[in-house]
């Protein structure tokens, strides 16, 4: 298992990444939703997620922004991201 520094590399379903690269491939694919439906970036992320959207800085807690991407899903018609069910 890779880690950054001592931080270990925790996807949103709570299961640790076994590269770096699929980690943040993982948290990319989770929070991409969220940049459509906003117009905004995320600018960080593990645990939390900050986007910045229209001028405004806002920290969303990860369980926060799960619910959130499935009510987006819902509104969209779609599961809302890639990632499989049961990992989220």
């Amino acid at each position: 298992m890779e880690t950054v520094g001592h931080q270990i590399l925790t996807l949103p379903s709570g299961v640790r990444a076994k590269t770096d690269q699929e980690y943040v491939d993982v948290w990319r694919e989770f929070f991409r939703p969220l940049e459509e439906e906003f117009r905004g970036g995320v600018v960080a992320f593990d645990p939390d997620i900050v986007l910045e959207t229209r001028g405004l800085r806002v920290e969303l807690p990860l369980w926060f922004a799960k619910r959130l991407l499935e009510l987006i899903a819902e509104v969209r018609g779609t599961r809302g991201t890639d990632e499989k069910e049961d990992e989220i």
